[in-house]
């Protein structure tokens, strides 16, 4: 990161859980292509939600957190800050771990004006784009549907789960009424794309969008699955379960069957929905928001960024190369990492030269019989037999 750094080095703490220093230092080890640069004087960081690029701002003021003491102003705040920190890197390599903050502890117990204020913050979060931040972005009629709409819709359930146990109507009228909005914007774009994907002379692309579509729904209502985990079994809460826990398992008549659907296509992509490991201790790969992880497993075109980088050196390609290599060792069923070595041999002197680079291990990996199959099988031939899988099934 250009500029002066963001957080200092010790570790701070701030009312039992991870500190606002802590938190930041994540965010730019994470996205040091965000290049945030700290402002003072801001006011509350709160108050700097609203608009597409609000977390920005809370990241740049974040600092003024660090050593605040707990209290009703400071614990808004702080949630603020763990909703920016989410914002900008669940879609990165290295997603800060703030699941539980966002969708229980920082809301339990709130009632009041104090869950009004939290419930109004939330919204304004909803808000922000993805765009700068994540790669895993679909554009539909109804507007961008993406991972990140799941993470709001899990924040959107502990709100619920408060406003409920309050006893505050108004709060958890209005909750249900936007996680059943969202719910509904799903749908509709992913039976859209359903329909445009069903026309005879649809080409293999609108089949990819729905399984793309298939693998962000199934993602978002889990979110909500594990958002109603963290509360209680409480009788309160009864009928919230019966509503939105399972949409993509059981009662398979809500939503119009949408959400099981959806889970039937991801399974022909449920191996490339682990968390990318192998991909995360290759450093290298943060320096750019170019080098993000698109959804899989078509993953030609982010190979030849990867080979084609600037911002990246031979040594770094040749470790990206391995951790590849280690992905499909250990993966199994995984074949987006097999479609981004496609990508990397297809750029002039690609996997040749960085062969040279590898460690033996890596190399005898790369001489693997269903490696070397997979490097045969052209980008067009391979999405051509991917869209034929999606169309059978839907």
């Amino acid at each position: 990161m250009s500029g002066t750094s963001m957080t200092p080095a010790p570790a701070d703490r701030f009312d039992g859980m991870i500190g606002p220093g802590q938190l930041l230092a994540w965010v730019e080890s994470s996205c040091p292509y965000l290049e945030l640069r700290p402002t003072s004087g801001a006011g509350p960081l709160a108050a700097l939600a609203e608009g597409t690029d609000g977390w920005r701002h809370i990241l740049q003021a974040g600092h003024n957190l660090i050593g605040a003491r707990p209290s009703p102003a400071t614990r808004l705040d702080y949630l603020a800050l763990c909703l920016a920190a989410h914002h900008a890197t669940v879609g990165s390599y290295v997603p800060t771990d703030v699941d539980s903050k966002i969708r229980s502890d920082l809301w339990h117990k709130a009632s009041g004006p104090l869950l009004h204020e939290r419930w109004n913050l939330a919204k304004a979060a909803h808000g922000w784009s993805p765009h700068a931040v994540s790669t895993r972005v679909e554009t539909t009629a109804v507007g961008a549907i993406s991972g990140h709409d799941g993470e709001w819709l899990g924040v959107a359930v502990g709100a619920l789960g408060a406003a409920l146990l309050a006893g505050d109507v108004a709060i958890s009228s209005e909750v249900e009424a936007w996680i059943t909005g969202e719910l509904a914007r799903e749908v509709q774009a992913f039976t859209a794309a359903e329909t445009a994907a069903r026309a005879r002379s649809a080409p293999d692309a609108a089949a990819l969008t729905v399984l793309r579509l298939a693998w962000i729904l199934t993602h978002n209502v889990g979110d909500i699955d594990q958002g109603l985990s963290y509360w209680s079994a409480d009788v309160r809460l009864d009928a919230a379960r019966v509503q939105l826990a399972e949409l993509a398992h059981r009662d398979p008549q809500r939503h119009g069957g949408v959400f099981p659907r959806a889970k039937a296509l991801y399974q022909l992509v449920a191996a490339e929905g682990h968390r990318n490991y192998p991909l995360r201790a290759v450093k290298s790969l943060r320096r750019s928001a170019d080098l993000l992880l698109p959804l899989g497993p078509c993953l030609e075109a982010w190979g030849v960024r990867v080979a084609a980088s600037t911002t990246l050196n031979d040594h770094d390609k040749a470790e990206v190369l391995t951790a590849l290599l280690d992905g499909i060792s250990k993966v199994k069923g995984q074949l987006g990492y097999h479609r981004a070595l496609v990508g990397l041999s297809a750029v002039k002197g690609g996997l040749p030269a960085l062969c040279k680079r590898l460690k033996p291990g890596a190399v005898r990996m790369l001489d693997d019989l269903a490696v070397r199959k997979n490097l045969t099988i052209s980008r067009d031939a391979f999405a051509a037999s991917l869209a034929k899988r999606v169309r059978a099934l839907t």
